[in-house]
């Protein structure tokens, strides 16, 4: 009986930090309809203020945690909710989530140029001390601390929204924002004060869990996602149910904890993954968000290249790169190589989000299973075969995370697919049956086809580029004919497509397939381009960063996703080359990315169909100043009427 309140305690402690962290993001979302990705790195920000005033300024603990959450983590929200978060509340729910994912990036990176990389032990909130209210029980003065500040929380949140004037106006402007404004309430003003409130509470859960997670950048920005199913369970609106949440995923992950086996490495990274598998059961469960929220605006979707232009520069692109083989030398070789594979990853988003609008955050997980399954069965069977049966082993993996998804959309899917990711890092990478002992890594043979082996990786880059441009011709054919209608249809209007007797399921699961399946090919590909693989090949991270990259060139845009790869080989591959100091480069490339989302804020098409119109503007404007001097075409692609000068026709050559 001891054991289990040992236990029963430590997840009351845990749960009562969850709650904290998931009533921020739930305030936060309710008035503005953003959820924040960036919420725990923000409460990270802030508890590492509180680390600076503990152990440099040497402030008692009371003046500090004051100061931190109560003035430092409300002007960053009163900041962010003025610079950012204001703009981009009509957006849709694609712009929304990559400008909450680069802030997260972007705090990460400052944190660790600020503050490194090395792992820190918070000072705890009081004094060494415990007390014993059952015999063999010991809690200790934090454990009760947090207990008691996670429901005095919850207490003054109920206070606050139910019998205050601004809870009823944060009401209203949640309800109706137009009817609010008409009665002389001001949307903004309660938005700053929402944000203010949620960075705090990511401060203050922050600020709790470190002496227990200790202090690192990525344990802490990683504490709110933890927090997700509990804010999932109280829909994103309750604070009551989400508080209630918050425990009860404290309670079950500590038990898991004290009573299944530890001898097993695979059940003890289950137990570590445990809130990501709760979250991704509580999305299923219970997530549904409301249509309202999920829309995205109609788009005209970018003009596809014929058959015959496409093939001819897919030709000529692996023409041209066996030509260049032969050039290529040391580290240039690993950079082509691994941005044709970034390429093929940003064409299978095209496919998923850009042109059918799911959202995934997992793709680089897929692109993981491929590669961890390719020399696994590499051992028994020929090269080639091994990679295809790799590939339809991670479709089928796709078709099985689209299932449970199939009633989620938007924001809902996002979230399923993150936890997936996270799972899969946590769980599945890291196993020695996996992986290789310890999580070590695997030896990947090169890529043999019909007995004809590739031996060095140079000799492997025209295959990649065969494959990519495969891919690029596959999508441009794909929209130009009925799968492609379809597809617009279910990212554009998925009620009146459905109503029309357009069969919905059966397109997100097709979708799913073909997307983890061009994931898993590039995956088995880039394995055998490197010869071996590890973990951190596939970080969840890295899925986010893929999001982001495409999102700011243009998320349905094929040329885009050229573009994007070599973005990121400029960013990620070649700058850690010209710049030396690590803690600059983390700094310097989610900055990059920060930058590319603020254009993208303006121009949410992206930067190429940015830059289409305007080369479209400035061949009308030499039109009218120089007629008769260019043949153009219209926004709609048809050409512009013959102009007329001084009465007489002219000839448009």
């Amino acid at each position: 009986m001891t054991t289990f309140l040992i236990y029963l305690t430590i997840g009351v402690v845990t749960g009562s930090i969850y709650a904290v962290a998931a009533t921020g993001l739930v305030v936060t979302y309710t008035t503005s309809r953003i959820f924040n990705v960036a919420h725990g790195a923000l409460g990270m920000f802030v508890a590492y203020c509180y680390y600076e005033l503990r152990t440099a300024v040497h402030m008692p603990t009371v003046p500090a945690v004051a100061l931190s959450v109560l003035v430092f983590g409300p002007l960053i929200g009163v900041l962010l909710d003025y610079l950012v978060m204001r703009h981009i509340q009509s957006e849709s729910v694609v712009l929304r989530l990559v400008v909450t994912i680069s802030l997260f990036l972007m705090l990460q990176g400052l944190a660790y140029y600020i503050w490194g990389n090395t792992i820190r032990t918070m000072p705890p909130l009081f004094a060494s001390g415990s007390f014993q209210p059952v015999n063999g029980l010991s809690i200790t003065y934090d454990q009760a601390t947090t207990v008691g500040v996670a429901v005095g929380v919850a207490v003054l949140l109920w206070l606050l929204i139910q019998h205050t004037r601004v809870g009823l106006t944060m009401r209203a402007v949640v309800d109706n924002p137009q009817l609010a404004q008409m009665n002389n309430v001001r949307p903004g003003t309660i938005t700053s004060i929402a944000w203010a409130m949620g960075t705090a509470l990511a401060g203050l859960a922050a600020i709790l869990a470190a002496p227990m997670l200790s202090l690192s950048v990525g344990e802490l920005s990683l504490l709110v996602v933890s927090a997700y199913a509990a804010a999932i369970i109280g829909r994103l609106t309750s604070t009551l149910w989400t508080f209630v949440g918050g425990l009860a995923l404290g309670i079950l992950t500590s038990l898991l904890v004290g009573y299944l086996p530890s001898s097993s490495s695979l059940v003890q990274n289950l137990v570590q993954a445990a809130p990501f598998l709760l979250l991704f059961v509580a999305l299923v469960v219970r997530g549904r968000e409301q249509a309202a929220t999920m829309s995205q605006r109609a788009r005209r979707e970018p003009r596809a290249m014929g058959l015959r232009g496409s093939v001819t520069l897919a030709v000529g692109a692996v023409a041209l790169s066996i030509a260049i083989v032969p050039f290529l030398h040391g580290v240039n070789v690993v950079i082509a190589g691994a941005a044709l594979a970034y390429a093929g990853v940003l064409f299978s988003l095209v496919l998923l989000t850009g042109m059918a609008g799911q959202i995934s955050l997992a793709q680089f997980s897929f692109v993981g299973l491929g590669a961890v399954l390719l020399p696994h069965l590499n051992n028994h069977l020929p090269w080639a075969i091994a990679a295809l049966l790799a590939t339809l082993i991670t479709a089928l993996i796709g078709a099985v995370v689209a299932l449970p998804a199939l009633r989620l959309q938007g924001l809902y899917l996002a979230l399923a697919t993150l936890a997936f990711a996270i799972l899969m890092d946590r769980v599945v990478l890291v196993d020695p049956h996996v992986m290789g002992n310890f999580g070590s890594g695997l030896f990947v043979r090169r890529p043999s086809i019909f007995n004809f082996t590739l031996r060095s990786q140079a000799s492997v880059v025209p295959l990649l580029v065969a494959v990519v441009a495969l891919y690029a011709v596959g999508i441009l054919a794909i929209r130009r004919g009925r799968f492609g209608r379809s597809l617009a249809a279910l990212r554009d209007a998925p009620t009146a497509a459905a109503a029309l007797g357009l069969n919905l399921v059966r397109i997100k699961v097709i979708v799913f397939i073909v997307s983890s399946g061009m994931a898993g090919l590039m995956g088995c590909l880039y394995a055998g381009f490197l010869g071996g693989i590890g973990p951190s090949d596939f970080s969840y991270l890295l899925s986010l960063t893929a999001v982001l990259i495409l999102a700011i060139q243009g998320i349905s845009s094929v040329t885009g996703a050229a573009v994007g790869s070599a973005f990121y080989a400029v960013i990620y591959l070649m700058l850690p080359r010209w710049i030396t100091n690590a803690d600059l480069v983390s700094l310097l490339q989610p900055l990059a990315i920060g930058l590319g989302v603020v254009n993208l804020a303006r121009f949410p098409a992206g930067a190429i169909a940015q830059q289409r119109a305007s080369v479209e503007a400035l061949r009308a404007w030499a039109t009218r100043r120089w007629p008769g001097t260019l043949a153009t075409e219209g926004p709609d692609h048809r050409p512009v009427p013959t102009p007329r000068c001084e009465g007489r026709e002219v000839e448009v050559k």
